[in-house]
């Protein structure tokens, strides 16, 4: 089933995480590890699409939520990712592929 997220207002986001919380957390005391990695990946898309696009521009550094060894600087924009480069945080070594963030799993602008 595909959700139109990007259809979505504010307020029907809101409503959309409050719902997946309530899914995960089920998920998490039923022991599923699948679904919980499902709506913790639905979670960040769709904390995403609530994140203005306009705040994100190629080449802006930002820190990684969950690599705290890396930056990642953005090379292009589409829709709700961000492309571009990881750069090692110490030797500042930029990384050959290119790799897709959701804006979500972004950290703090640098």
């Amino acid at each position: 089933m595909k959700h139109p997220y990007k259809t979505y207002s504010i307020e029907q986001l809101q409503a959309e995480e409050t719902l997946l919380h309530e899914k995960l957390n089920k998920a998490k005391q039923e022991e599923r590890k699948n679904h919980i990695l499902v709506y913790e990946r639905k979670i960040e898309i769709v904390r995403s699409f609530m994140l203005d696009a306009n705040d994100f521009q190629p080449g802006d550094v930002y820190t990684l939520k969950d690599d705290p060894h890396h930056h990642f600087k953005i090379d292009e924009i589409n829709g709700v990712f961000a492309w571009g480069y990881k750069m090692n945080q110490t030797t500042g070594q930029q990384s050959i592929e290119i790799e897709g963030f959701l804006f979500d799993t972004l950290g703090e602008k640098i």
